[in-house]
């Protein structure tokens, strides 16, 4: 039952944060200024091919002969909303691209470092750029590890494996330092 608790209140304490607010304001600011150029552009190109059928239409006399007015809107109209959908398209798969630059440049290194934990090598993390927070705490987490495992074998290192086992001040020694590593353990 307090394994569930702990669990239980290890989640509690966990947080998850599936955000990166550098680059999504900057993907934000892109998007919303792209929006905005093409709305511009949409509308000045609606614009000018507008003039130009009601120009044609204004003035003509024979009916018979040409197309509805309502068609060459619609026409050109749709013109404009189909760009502006290819472009939103377009600009929605270079997002997703840098968006999966970014992550897979955050998880390369820290997938890395768990492997190499995994095959418990705490040797040195020379390379790895610490470009994002999580990289940055399994860093600090690695080296703290390090240091714990650097106490434990000078401990190991000072206990004699020669020592007579049989003298109470020999068996005290040896229970200090095997206390001394179990403080030391996780």
């Amino acid at each position: 039952m307090t394994a569930q608790t702990n669990s239980a209140g290890a989640k509690a304490r966990r947080r998850i944060r599936y955000i990166d607010r550098t680059l999504q304001k900057r993907l934000l600011a892109a998007f919303i200024m792209l929006e905005v150029l093409l709305v511009i552009a949409g509308l000045v190109y609606l614009h000018g091919s507008l003039e130009a059928v009601l120009e044609e239409n204004l003035y003509r006399i024979h009916l018979a002969n040409s197309e509805p007015i309502f068609s060459l809107l619609l026409h050109k109209t749709a013109l404009v909303l189909g760009g502006l959908l290819l472009a939103n398209i377009v600009a929605l798969g270079f997002a997703n691209w840098l968006w999966t630059r970014y992550v897979e440049s955050i998880l390369r290194p820290f997938s890395d470092l768990l492997e190499r934990t995994g095959r418990l090598d705490l040797s040195v993390d020379a390379g790895i750029q610490p470009r994002h927070q999580v990289l940055v705490l399994a860093l600090a987490w690695r080296e703290a590890e390090r240091a714990r495992c650097r106490r434990i074998r000078e401990v190991l290192r000072n206990l004699s494996s020669d020592a007579d086992h049989a003298s109470p001040s020999a068996r005290a020694e040896i229970r200090a330092g095997l206390e001394r590593i179990k403080a030391n353990l996780p």
